[in-house]
C-alpha cells in the first residue's frame, strides 16, 4: 500500500499509539505532505528529535496545482452535499487522490470523500 499520512496520525504516533506503529509498519510506501508537515510543526511548541523523525525518514510530497485541482473538485462536491470538512483535510485528500495514495488519519470525515481510500485509526484518550 502507498499511503499519505495525515497530521492526526503523526500526533497519535507521538503520543505512543500502538495502532499507528502497527499500521505504519505495514505500509510499503509512506508519504507525508508538505501540508501535513506545516500542520504538525505549527502545533509543536518545541520541535525535537522525536518530532522530526518522520520528516527525516520519509519523503515530503510537495502540494502542486494538480493536487489543488482535485481539492477544488472535492470542495465543490462536499459543499453541494452540505458536508463540508476542514480545508486542510480537503487539500490533503486532493493530493492523495491525485497521487493514488491511501490517506491514513484519525479523522473519520475522510470516509465521506468520493473515491478516496482511507484508513481511520482510533485516537488515544
Amino acid at each position: 500500500m502507498k499511503a499519505l499520512l495525515d497530521a492526526s496520525v503523526l500526533i497519535e504516533w507521538k503520543k505512543g499509539n500502538a495502532e499507528v506503529a502497527g499500521i505504519v509498519d505495514k505500509i510499503e510506501d509512506i508519504n507525508i505532505s508538505t501540508l501535513t508537515h506545516f500542520e504538525f510543526m505549527v502545533g509543536e511548541d518545541k520541535p525535537n528529535e522525536l518530532s522530526n523523525t518522520f520528516f527525516r525518514d520519509y519523503p515530503l510530497l510537495p502540494f502542486n496545482s494538480h493536487d489543488s485541482a482535485k481539492a477544488v473538485t472535492i470542495y465543490r462536491d462536499l459543499s453541494r452535499k452540505g458536508k463540508m470538512i476542514n480545508i486542510m483535510d480537503i487539500l490533503i485528500a486532493g493530493q492523495a487522490l491525485e497521487h493514488g495514495l491511501t490517506v491514513v488519519s484519525a479523522d473519520s470525515h475522510f470516509k465521506a470523500i468520493k473515491g478516496l481510500d482511507s484508513i481511520i485509526i482510533t485516537k488515544l484518550r
